[in-house]
């Protein structure tokens, strides 16, 4: 035959029987004419072995997270991008969560028994030595919330504790047969003497933030009698209806304050002694009565280094006059006369305020040409709302490289302004991670 298969027959069934002639020999050759170049020729091998995983040095890790601390935008701890830190490695994690247990938040008893649970795991010890905030939050109307046992016992477990911030929230109930300003109450208990042995036993603390949302007045004397050596106090809540007759702190250096109403020159006076030289910072978080605020800078205007106020009246700004060593002047508000931002000593260093239609924009652009040590000016603008004279202030800080720093809003301004409490060489006071390791001492 013409053709050839290298098959000994070929079988066509056609039929119900079907025959199979047996195979004697089957080949295919696989060997071309042709042989390719040796650069041509496909070598199949065994996949090279893939090299030995690097890990970055701890040190690396450690900037890299630190830098990404601070959300830029809201100045809040970014918890989200170190969560998703946490699960990059056995490395990042450990990194991550150390970062994570700088600032910790108590709002129930089931949040304070994970909070236990991690503290008594492997890594507790490294955990709990990297607290230096605590927030608790007590509310006497949540059937699971957190008591003052778990306060204490919490704030126990954390030795390098900086800053305890306090929120108490009394039981709400009606009163018959009373006033209606009286009719509904925040009843609260105050401190047990253990709970307070245990605190004035725990760490030292630097900084108190306390808010108080009851109807009892005790609290406040009690923190302060445990920790007194407080440097930095911040309150407010209900304001105090009679002044403690208790010792009042001899360390502060800043305070505070965001009460209801005003408080009276009499509790100013209990506050800070005017024996006690040691004040730098006072803020009014609402309009303080100019009796008050008189009798305040006329012991403490000396040594004081920043005012804050809502808004500043001629009169207020009258008195601010008496400081001579004053650095830091806020206005939060839009309403302010110009001579607040006028300072014949010469000492101010940063300006904060707020810019809407009835601001003097023009009084601190005078500032800022004539105050020889002025390092910043800090702004908040109205919403929808474009001052004549922006363009000049901007222009007024660039020709002499004073820093201008625009917030987007009042919560973003205000951490701008505050920063971290503790005692710096220069305003404005930052909040930046670097603060940490001066907390942790």
């Amino acid at each position: 035959m013409g053709l050839s298969v290298g098959v000994g027959a070929l079988c066509f069934a056609f039929g119900p029987s079907t025959y199979y002639a047996p195979v004697q020999h089957v080949s295919f050759s696989l060997v071309t004419k042709h042989l390719p170049a040796k650069d041509d020729v496909l070598t199949l091998s065994t996949p090279p072995t893939r090299p030995p995983r690097t890990s970055l040095p701890l040190e690396i890790v450690l900037a890299i997270l630190e830098s990404s601390y601070y959300d830029s935008d809201t100045l809040e701890v970014d918890r989200s991008l170190l969560a998703a830190c946490s699960l990059v490695s056995r490395e990042w994690s450990t990194a991550a969560q150390r970062l994570l247990f700088h600032e910790i938040t108590l709002r129930s008893q089931a949040g304070y028994e994970s909070f236990l649970a991690a503290l008594h795991g492997p890594k507790g010890n490294t955990l709990s030595d990297a607290i230096v905030r605590l927030r608790v939050i007590i509310d006497n109307n949540q059937p699971a919330g957190v008591s003052e046992d778990m306060l204490a016992n919490a704030v126990a477990l954390c030795p390098r504790l900086f800053e305890l911030d306090l929120s108490i929230y009394g039981f709400r109930q009606i009163r018959y047969g009373v006033p209606p300003s009286q009719r509904l109450a925040n009843d609260a208990c105050a401190f047990k003497e253990s709970t307070l042995a245990i605190l004035a036993a725990g760490p030292t603390i630097s900084s108190l933030k306390f808010n108080n949302w009851t109807d009892t007045h005790d609290f406040l004397p009690q923190l302060l009698g445990a920790w007194p050596l407080l440097e930095s106090l911040s309150i407010g809540g209900s304001a105090p209806r009679q002044v403690p007759t208790t010792a009042s702190p001899t360390m502060l250096r800043s305070l505070h304050m965001n009460f209801q109403h005003a408080v009276s020159a009499d509790y100013m006076e209990w506050l800070l002694p005017e024996s006690v030289d040691k004040i730098r910072s006072i803020a009014f978080a609402q309009d303080p009565s100019f009796r008050m605020f008189k009798h305040v800078l006329n012991h403490h205007g000396e040594t004081l280094e920043s005012i804050s106020l809502p808004d500043c009246t001629y009169d207020q700004a009258s008195v601010i006059r008496l400081c001579p060593n004053l650095r830091q002047i806020t206005v939060e508000g839009f309403q302010a006369t110009p001579t607040t931002f006028r300072n014949p000593a010469g000492s101010l260093e940063h300006i904060a305020l707020g810019i809407g239609k009835s601001t003097p924009v023009q009084a601190v652009i005078d500032a800022v040409k004539s105050a020889p040590h002025l390092r910043a000016v800090t702004a908040h603008v109205a919403k929808d709302y474009q001052h004549s004279l922006l363009p000049v202030l901007q222009f007024a800080c660039a020709s002499r490289g004073i820093e201008l720093r625009f917030a987007q809003d009042v919560h973003q301004f205000r951490k701008m302004i505050r920063g971290d409490s503790i005692a710096t060489s220069s305003y404005p006071h930052e909040k930046t991670y670097t603060n940490i390791y001066a907390m942790r001492r």
